[in-house]
């Protein structure tokens, strides 16, 4: 591993740190005078934060968000994802071709 390759890699877990510090929310919304729900996006918040709520009122309340796993599990596949291409891209000339062979 040289140099570049390291940088990568911490580059990708300090990225993937922060993701987890500060997650994307959502809330399901119930829609009037049916049994379906609609989702909405809050946006990202600090996880140590209240969970946002949702900005419009519904029947007189505010919904309190939850973390969006969903969203946050992808953003982590695509950092991996990237940080994997970068890894494997950013090797010496001499591992390229022993590979290569």
């Amino acid at each position: 591993m040289n140099k570049k390759q390291k940088k990568v890699l911490i580059a990708a877990f300090a990225i993937v740190i922060l993701m987890g510090l500060i997650p994307p929310y959502s809330a399901q919304i119930p829609i009037y005078d049916s049994s379906n729900y609609t989702t909405e996006d809050l946006g990202y918040s600090f996880i140590f934060d209240p969970a946002p709520t949702s900005a419009k009122p519904v029947r007189g309340n505010f919904i309190s968000g939850s973390i969006d796993f969903g969203k946050l599990f992808l953003q982590w596949l695509i950092v991996g994802i990237t940080a994997s291409g970068l890894y494997f891209f950013m090797r010496n000339p001499d591992e390229r071709e022993k590979t290569e062979d």
